[in-house]
């Protein structure tokens, strides 16, 4: 039996796996376009929901703020960013949720992981206890755009994950949603797996991602022994 595990060792392709956060980990694709075309509604800005996930998902809020400025022509009050987080957190705790299969993944991984997401460490941490997630990842093993002043499509991030992990890229998979985030992997010299919304497969293919739409996929095309 020993010599059979450590022939499924030695067939791994991967050392460790670093997560990102949302719609990968927790399921807040459609809170977060909702509160964020809604407050800049307010504001006369017009995006559909698809189109605002395609151009804001895995950017800074800073960064997406000034795109709805210049689609309105004014800058937002100096509280929107406060205001926008405030509303957030507030429709996280009423109804976000993890990813499905996501918990059985985690359950069942041999290999080190982390998460490593654009959003400050206190969104992080808030979402993976809503959702139930959260004694999957100790401190250590959460990393925030935020704590190096970077963020995605910069590989910065992962960059430092993997550092912190003790790992070279080459030996990480990401697993990512985002093109920011594809991008982000790609230009750090890490192999990126899309998980597809199941309508951005050629997109996500394009930026380099390995393309996958559910997260019992993922076992087999890291190449993991999950038994």
């Amino acid at each position: 039996m020993a010599g059979k595990t450590n022939s499924m060792q030695q067939q791994y392709r991967f050392k460790c796996i670093i997560f990102d956060c949302d719609n990968v980990l927790v399921d807040t694709e459609t809170i977060f376009v909702s509160v964020l075309m809604d407050m800049a509604g307010s504001y006369g800005v017009e995006m559909e929901a698809d189109e605002a996930l395609r151009v804001f998902a895995g950017r800074k809020i800073g960064d997406t703020i000034k795109v709805l400025e210049n689609l309105c022509g004014k800058p937002f009050p100096e509280t929107f960013e406060t205001a926008f987080r405030a509303k957030l957190y507030d429709e996280f705790r009423l109804g976000v949720s993890p990813v499905e299969g996501v918990e059985q993944l985690l359950s069942s991984l041999k290999l080190p992981y982390c998460v490593a997401s654009s959003g400050p460490r206190e969104k992080i941490e808030l979402n993976l206890k809503l959702t139930g997630l959260e004694h999957f990842f100790t401190a250590n093993k959460i990393f925030s755009c935020y704590e190096i002043n970077s963020w995605k499509p910069e590989p910065s991030i992962f960059l430092h994950a993997a550092a912190a992990m003790g790992y070279a890229p080459k030996d990480c998979a990401v697993i990512e949603d985002s093109i920011a985030g594809i991008q982000a992997g790609i230009s750090g010299g890490f192999t990126v797996f899309g998980l597809s919304n199941g309508f951005n497969d050629e997109e996500l293919a394009a930026e380099g991602a390995i393309v996958f739409h559910y997260m019992d996929e993922l076992p087999q095309l890291l190449g993991l022994d999950m038994q």
